[in-house]
């Protein structure tokens, strides 16, 4: 016998460290009927208070985006960075200064740029390129053979030799 329902978070919910409560202002992330139910695959802090995520999504806060956004301290989606892509991010990682977002997954162009299964994108506020795709090649990707789409993504600034195989054996 149900005597209390929590507050609707969607796919994803900010927990609050030290009470454990939901965060109840975050916005709603959602998807198309037709695309299944809304997930949130990654997310990082953007080191600001606010978040950068990325799943199978359509909206956030009631902004259109595409499967990557920028939820701002506030919990307002920033409008001025939402990278367009054609496939899923399945992982992301950031620069040890917060202006790049490294992102991996299933698809072939972000921004409208040809960049098959890897990005870097610019999130640097201050950059005349914020929010599109930079150079593919300044970390490591690897990819298993039994299941290409599942890839790790690691930024070379954290790795002290990358060793690259073409082969994905």
């Amino acid at each position: 016998e149900f005597t209390y329902v929590g507050y609707d978070t969607g796919c994803v919910a900010l927990l609050d460290p030290i009470a454990g409560g939901a965060d109840i202002d975050f916005p709603a992330i959602t998807a198309p009927i037709a695309a299944g139910a809304a997930t949130v695959n990654a997310a990082l802090p953007d080191g600001d208070g606010g978040w950068f995520i990325a799943g199978n999504f359509d909206t956030v806060g009631g902004v259109a985006c595409a499967g990557l956004a920028h939820v701002r301290s506030d919990n307002t989606v920033n409008a001025g960075w939402l990278p367009t892509m054609d496939g899923q991010v399945s992982v992301m990682a950031l620069s040890d200064d917060f202006h790049t977002v490294y992102i991996a997954g299933p698809f072939t162009t972000v921004a409208g740029v040809a960049r098959n299964y890897a990005a870097a994108i610019d999130a640097d506020p201050a950059s005349a390129n914020y929010g599109e795709a930079t150079a593919q090649e300044p970390f490591a990707i690897r990819t298993r053979a039994i299941d290409p789409t599942a890839v790790a993504v690691v930024p070379v600034s954290r790795v002290p030799r990358v060793s690259v195989d073409a082969s994905f054996a």
